[in-house]
């Protein structure tokens, strides 16, 4: 699967997100809820393709031919992949953050994206992103990741297209 066509996958299932779920950025709800409501999303379209079949989308998810993943030798938690369970199959790797995350917290996450998407590691991820919210300016900003290091970045008002 090619990146271009993951990014778009994303984009479309992001903003499907927002338009029809952005209540729960108003409401500030947890990362885990909102990583749950992207993912139902995500999914909704791969159904739709079949370049996708046998590919499940999961938050949370943790394992690697049943055991734990690590990297660097602590335990992976990302907040939502999409995957081939049971195969070095990596599709996506998001990592959700608010912006009133410690610093610490958003550092580590983007340099788990790097080594997900690295060639230099056994997931080979080939689209990371990092979400971050920011409630006091009602944007979320964006940053992708492949082969190791950031590609692009942009932000974007939470306001839904039926909105404006």
């Amino acid at each position: 699967m090619k990146y271009d066509a993951l990014v778009k996958l994303f984009e479309e299932a992001n903003e499907n997100f927002i338009n029809t779920d952005g209540h729960l950025f108003r409401e500030d709800l947890s990362e885990r809820t909102l990583c749950g409501a992207l993912m139902l999303h995500i999914r909704d379209l791969m159904k739709k393709d079949m370049a996708f079949d046998g590919y499940h989308v999961d938050v949370e998810y943790n394992r690697n031919e049943g055991d734990i993943k690590t990297l660097s030798n602590s335990n992976i938690f990302c907040d939502l992949i999409v995957h081939r369970c049971g195969e070095q199959d990596n599709l996506i790797a998001l990592e959700m953050k608010k912006a009133t995350n410690s610093s610490k917290s958003k550092g580590s996450d983007l340099k788990r994206l790097e080594e997900l998407t690295s060639e230099q590691n056994g997931y080979k991820y080939v689209l990371g992103i990092y979400y971050k919210i920011n409630h006091e300016k009602q944007c979320i900003m964006i940053k992708y990741y492949t082969s190791g290091a950031e590609k692009s970045e942009y932000s974007r008002l939470l306001k839904s297209s039926k909105e404006i």
